[in-house]
């Protein structure tokens, strides 16, 4: 009779793991959950688009550009991912390292698929994200400034880096 109730135990203890899994992995999130808005100062965006790299400074002067592009990824929801190690390669992406007053700092990767990775964790759109990665790139270019990227010569050794 013991071992029986010890086997509804480890039934009801597993299935109420896998509930919560199933919950944490399908629940929807929203943006306001994984980007903190709070003491937003500017935004280092690297920006590539068919192979082509561009550099992207976004100083954050006014409330109104953080508003205009948390509303851009606040108007889906996503949900958690499982992370493996290769997502493959993407056509166009938005490489972002947000850094805040105090200077801390965090980097996002978007992809124009709606695959959001952030502080090692992934997030996917839940619906159709490319019209949205296309505003999110027009308010990159809307409020900010191109950015000189370093080139290394080829012919230059690591050792003089």
């Amino acid at each position: 009779m013991k071992k029986l109730r010890l086997r509804y135990l480890v039934f009801l203890i597993i299935i109420s793991i896998c509930i919560f899994e199933a919950v944490h992995f399908f629940y929807p999130i929203r943006i306001q959950q994984i980007i903190s808005q709070e003491n937003m100062d500017k935004i280092y965006i690297s920006y590539v688009a068919e192979g082509k790299t561009t550099a992207y400074l976004v100083q954050m002067n006014h409330k109104s550009q953080i508003s205009e592009m948390m509303s851009i990824l606040d108007s889906i929801s996503y949900t958690r991912g499982i992370r493996s190690g290769h997502h493959g390669t993407y056509r166009n992406c938005l490489y972002m390292t947000i850094v805040n007053r105090d200077l801390s700092n965090y980097s996002i990767d978007i992809s124009e698929d709606g695959k959001l990775v952030s502080t090692k964790r992934l997030f996917q759109a839940r619906e159709s994200f490319e019209s949205h990665f296309n505003d999110l790139v027009e308010w990159m270019e809307k409020y900010g400034t191109v950015q000189p990227i370093e080139q290394i010569d080829a012919n230059q050794s690591l050792d003089t880096i």
